[in-house]
């Protein structure tokens, strides 16, 4: 099981290695730029994770294998753009490299959520007894922490959250069914509906926030034009809260947990997003008559987590 979460891990690293390495390359960077970008987004959470607990020196630099497949990942793809510098805008990249980085990226992110669940579940409250844990970034992760441990499942998969079924027939999801959870409540599934509504509404505040250009639609971006007073800004949010709450109130129902921590950057919104979800779950949750009630909060780690609780791994 070690070798296997290792393999992971290193996957996880060379994935992130090439996220941050192709941006620095897009940049115009040199190759010093371009391997310090792709070994910091590698390896950058576990060295403030160390920082903050204290740990000299960083796990890191006193177990370089990280850093060193994430230098060698930044610097092969800096010799192979330069080389073959019109690869950057060629069909080639955009099909098959962003689709690789994406199974990797989902592989890394899934690992990171499921492991920063512990951590995360200590910002919480301490000996907690059954405890869940939603990771909202490209896609939706899940882990399920039983009595202060996580919960695998049989097969070593258990908690894949976004893989539940939100709408039948609905969005095409990476995992090869339509309608997963993921594809509405995700990081993902925010800025599609957002692009959806853009279409649909050319006088929203968001195609300004956006500079005219739906490319550059974000995370916040629904948020920050409802913020500002825009309709159609609250109109994807208050879609996206829903489909988050469709969701959350399935897993209460299945599983009833005490505590149900959303973490990732999407969590930064804080009671914006927690108290209509809470509201919805008190109105139809099957349960919602019990006097022990589950409580929806967001992880005082937020989209730090699951790289924090990645980087503890050897601690456990």
């Amino acid at each position: 099981m070690d070798t296997f979460i290792f393999i992971l891990e290193i996957i996880g690293t060379i994935a992130f290695a090439s996220s941050g390495a192709m941006v620095a390359i897009e940049k115009k960077m040199d190759i010093f730029g371009v391997n310090i970008l792709g070994a910091t987004t590698a390896v950058g959470g576990g060295i403030m994770r160390d920082i903050i607990l204290g740990l000299t020196p960083p796990t890191a630099f006193a177990r370089p294998v990280y850093i060193l497949f994430a230098v060698a990942t930044s610097t092969l793809l800096f010799f192979i753009v330069y080389i073959n510098p019109e690869i950057i805008h060629s069909k080639i990249k955009c099909k098959y490299y962003d689709r690789i980085m994406l199974w990797c990226d989902t592989l890394g992110l899934g690992i990171f959520t499921v492991l920063g669940v512990q951590t995360a579940s200590k910002f919480v409250r301490e000996n907690m007894f059954f405890f869940v844990f939603i990771g909202v970034l490209t896609g939706v992760g899940g882990g399920i922490i039983i009595d202060g441990k996580i919960h695998t499942g049989y097969g070593y998969a258990a908690g894949e959250i976004g893989h539940t079924l939100y709408k039948a027939g609905g969005r095409q999801c990476t995992c090869g069914r339509k309608g997963c959870f993921e594809t509405y409540g995700s990081a993902t599934g925010l800025k599609r509906t957002t692009r959806e509504h853009m279409e649909a509404n050319k006088d929203s505040l968001m195609w300004e926030l956006c500079e005219g250009d739906i490319n550059n639609v974000g995370g916040r971006t629904a948020f920050q034009a409802m913020k500002a007073g825009d309709a159609e800004g609250k109109a994807v949010v208050d879609e996206y809260v829903l489909a988050l709450s469709e969701g959350i109130c399935s897993i209460v129902n299945a599983l009833q947990p005490e505590i149900i921590c959303i973490g990732g950057g999407v969590s930064k919104e804080g009671a914006l997003l927690t108290d209509p979800i809470n509201e919805f779950i008190n109105t139809y949750a099957f349960a919602r008559f019990a006097d022990r009630k589950t409580k929806v909060v967001t992880a005082e780690l937020g989209n730090d987590a699951g790289i924090i609780g990645a980087a503890l791994l050897g601690n456990q």
